[in-house]
């Protein structure tokens, strides 16, 4: 009998406790699993959990500032006019602290160097400490399957270019191969990376390893799953569209009408991309020890779209979609580092606009 795969979990923006981003990939399993019609189906039964919680980090260091947008502005030197723009986008979205707090993580991920780097040492840290722990002894030997949600994805993604090397490159210390130890997962869901790399620079996320690992390229992993959701407004910005050769790209366009008067209003959110068979499926059907055939995940989807509500949503939200992807244009052109954070701004006015659609659908439901 082969042994429990591990299952290492990267959340996103905001807080989070530590255990929340397992709760919340459990029941997103949990509920795809029923619409499957898995009897039995226990998640720690099929997999060990463990996960990268950075977010302590981040609420320390945001509590560390007391004025965000004076800071920012001096760190800048951006002048007058930004800080009132600043302090105007706080003003719009003064109402959702969840949203701006999202908006921060990102940009303090993007900007604060020594941040981001003490992050990713720790996240590199943490994922060769599980892979030598799964790889290293015969006997105890472990798949690992990686999963990074929203911001998570851009922590994975700059983490994992930082710690393996190409097959061209010399040895250096304190980092892998593929060929020594691989990934058999690899899961980037609402992945943003190509957001944050507008402003870190660091590692094109379409050109580098963080993939699939096959005859045409080098990658990390030997199977390789990037998802989005079409109605989830941090995915329309500068979209992560590599299309893998061992996995899937994995495109979902449905929102959950949860009874007859409740809406789940977040299609960004982790339980709702893994409740979604053709999400949890796929992922069961790959690492379970559960026989999952396309009958059957085909079947289930039919019956999760029975309690989906996406045709009100499309119309209205097309002309957001069409604002996004207009400022993604103005990213092509050489803008500076002030400007890409006033677009950020920008794209986070646009995405409240997309939550408040969804909530008046729910409050008219």
């Amino acid at each position: 009998m082969k042994n429990k795969p591990i299952v290492l979990l990267i959340h996103g923006m905001g807080t989070h406790p530590t255990g929340n981003i397992t709760k919340e990939f459990k029941k997103g399993l949990s509920e795809s699993a029923s619409y499957l019609e898995l009897t039995g189906f226990e998640p720690d039964k099929e997999f060990e959990f463990q996960e990268f919680n950075y977010s302590e980090y981040f609420d320390k260091k945001r509590l560390e500032i007391s004025d965000e947008a004076e800071f920012l502005t001096e760190y800048m030197a951006a002048g007058p006019y930004f800080l009132q723009r600043l302090i105007s986008f706080q003003s719009k979205i003064k109402d959702d602290k969840s949203l701006y707090t999202h908006w921060l993580d990102v940009i303090f991920y993007c900007l604060l160097g020594t941040l981001r780097e003490t992050i990713l040492a720790r996240c590199m840290e943490k994922i060769l400490s599980v892979l030598k722990e799964a790889k290293d002894h015969p006997d105890s030997y472990k798949e690992v399957i990686i999963v990074g949600h929203s911001l998570g994805t851009s922590v994975l993604h700059d983490s994992l270019t930082k710690l393996y090397l190409r097959p061209s490159e010399p040895d250096r210390a304190d980092h892998i191969r593929f060929s020594n130890y691989p990934i058999d997962g690899l899961w980037t869901i609402a992945n943003v990376s190509r957001l944050t790399y507008l402003l870190t620079r660091l590692e094109d996320p379409n050109t580098s390893i963080v993939r699939d690992h096959n005859n045409l390229h080098d990658g990390v992993s030997h199977f390789f799953y990037p998802v989005y959701n079409q109605y989830d407004p941090f995915t329309i910005f500068n979209r992560y569209s590599v299309d893998p050769q061992v996995g899937d790209l994995i495109r979902t366009n449905e929102i959950r009408k949860i009874d007859d008067s409740e809406l789940s209003v977040n299609p960004h959110d982790l339980v709702e991309y893994m409740a979604d068979p053709e999400v949890g499926g796929v992922f069961l059907s790959e690492f379970s020890s559960f026989n999952i055939g396309m009958n059957q995940i085909q079947k289930a989807k039919t019956a999760y779209r029975k309690t989906t509500i996406s045709g009100p949503i499309s119309d209205q939200y097309s002309t957001i979609k069409k604002a996004l992807k207009e400022l993604e244009v103005q990213t092509n052109q050489g803008a500076s580092t002030k400007r890409l954070v006033t677009l950020t701004i920008e794209i986070f006015e646009l995405i409240k606009e997309a939550y408040d659609l969804m909530k008046n659908l729910k409050a008219k439901g």
